[in-house]
């Protein structure tokens, strides 16, 4: 029997309806966790708004740790406490990098660098790092991840 193989175009449809399947609920909790932050400035709370909201659409981290929890026996709902501070701490490693590379744009898109300055790009990663490590602290201390299927 000959079976079609799929198309390039065909896998990245199928590749990107898993990321959003798997990816969408942690990153609108990690955004929803931030919109929550009070910022009394306000040109860092627009940076960090923009970026949480307009900038950084990763998926791909949270999906393939719940991808990754059901290879290995484990329900992938429980990957949500972990990878919402994982989606933060990566959106801070981000950021980071583009003050190092001097990164203004990526893609069409400009960079919270390029959108605003260099000191407040740092700020908000420094600030999205805090707020993923707390969160990752809690999610430890609160058990996250440990249930597997029997």
């Amino acid at each position: 029997m000959n079976q079609k193989q799929p198309s390039q175009e065909e896998l990245m449809e199928q590749l990107q309806k898993t990321l959003e399947e798997r990816g969408r609920k942690a990153l609108e909790m990690a955004r929803n966790e931030v919109l929550q932050e009070e910022i009394e400035c306000k040109e860092t709370r627009e940076a960090l708004k923009y970026f949480i909201t307009e900038y950084w659409h990763d998926l791909a981290r949270p999906a393939l740790l719940s991808l990754a929890c059901e290879a290995v026996g484990g329900y992938p709902d429980i990957t949500t406490p972990i990878a919402i501070p994982m989606t933060l701490i990566s959106g801070a490693i981000d950021i980071h990098d583009d003050i190092i590379d001097r990164s203004k744009v990526k893609g069409s898109r400009l960079t919270v660098l390029g959108k605003f300055s260099k000191g407040i790009a740092l700020l908000v990663g420094d600030a999205l790092l805090f707020k993923g490590f707390t969160l990752l602290h809690k999610a430890v201390e609160e058990g996250g991840g440990t249930k597997r299927r029997d």
